[in-house]
């Protein structure tokens, strides 16, 4: 049975990159045939969505304006299209962002989102909507990270950023299919930490002489891929401080600066590598009986109550309080995720 609906809903709106956010008011259409309309319940903010806000997530045009971000959610279907099966309402969801048809994104800091089943994953059991609001955008990095080690046979693996809640799921991945991690934080208190959840080496990049202790422990173990988030002049030194022959994958910017001080000496005479890692490339590069193999992977880990891809959430917001949830995502981002929920 279809719910009641209000007359409008709000949805945070952006107008111009790296411009102010509003909430603005809209007004319910009729669904198209194969469409479905969820119930936005939990609406997380990714590192991903603040490029995104400043024109800097993939290829963003103009034109492509207004956006409503949030490329990610949970929620529960509350009304369906005549071509889908009407037993789904009710069903809860994780939702992922998409464009409508005059190609503006419609994200899921919103209260009610026009999606269709290409962009949901349903679940049939109770599971926490805060759970599965998390569900396909870390889990699904860090199981394409992970393949794209094992499909060279690499046994250790290097991350920076590390006191994030990415990188610790990273982590526990990596130490449940027998990869060691060699691990690059800020500060000192997350070292620890992150050893109890099964990393192998931490370095503090805030002590005086970390690159050497780095460097040298890259060498004796023979580090040679390393997922590298903070941009700026860091990914340059991390790619200096890794043997002959190593491959960086730069696949985030925490540090919203552009990639500095790299070495001719270290591409060319090296024979380092520098490249790009991006979740939607790896879809596309593997085969349909691949991600089917990885969702199941995922779900089977969240139905069974395994803590491996959990991330924690340290606050909740209200849409209206946008500004302070960024800004306060953005001062804390190695104390767990924040979340929007639209309609409390």
């Amino acid at each position: 049975m279809e719910l009641d609906l209000p007359h409008t809903y709000n949805a945070i709106e952006l107008e111009t990159y790296g411009g102010p956010l509003a909430v603005k008011e809209k007004t319910f259409r009729n669904l198209e045939d194969d469409e479905i309309l969820v119930k936005v319940i939990c609406a997380t903010i990714h590192p991903a969505d603040l490029l995104n806000l400043k024109g800097l997530y993939g290829t963003p045009k103009n034109s492509d304006l207004p956006i409503t971000p949030g490329f990610e959610g949970s929620g529960i279907i509350i009304k369906v299209g005549s071509k889908e099966d009407s037993n789904l309402i009710g069903k809860r969801c994780n939702v992922l962002s998409s464009n409508n048809k005059e190609g503006h994104l419609e994200g899921l800091w919103t209260q009610y989102i026009y999606t269709n089943l290409h962009h949901v994953t349903v679940f049939n059991s109770e599971i926490s909507l805060e759970k599965i609001c998390f569900f396909t955008v870390n889990p699904f990095t860090a199981c394409g990270m992970l393949d794209t080690l094992k499909k060279q046979n690499v046994k250790v693996v290097g991350q920076n950023g590390a006191s994030s809640a990415f990188a610790k799921m990273f982590i526990r991945l990596c130490a449940k299919e027998g990869i060691k991690t060699v691990n690059v934080v800020r500060k000192e208190e997350h070292i620890n930490k992150l050893k109890e959840i099964g990393a192998d080496y931490v370095f503090n990049s805030s002590d005086e002489n970390w690159e050497e202790k780095f460097r040298a422990t890259c060498l004796s173990l023979n580090v040679k891929h390393f997922f590298e988030c903070v941009g700026g002049s860091m990914t340059g030194k991390i790619l200096n401080l890794l043997p002959y022959g190593s491959t960086v994958y730069h696949y985030g910017n925490l540090s919203l600066k552009e990639i500095s001080d790299v070495k001719t000496s270290d591409l060319i005479f090296l024979k380092k590598n520098l490249t790009g890692w991006w979740l939607a490339d790896w879809f596309q590069q593997i085969t349909l009986e691949e991600i089917i193999y990885w969702k199941t992977y995922v779900i089977k880990e969240y139905e069974s109550g395994s803590d491996l891809f959990d991330t924690g959430v340290s606050k909740i917001f209200s849409l209206e309080d946008h500004a302070k949830a960024i800004e306060s995502y953005l001062n804390n981002m190695s104390e767990g995720k924040i979340l929007f929920k639209p309609n409390n």
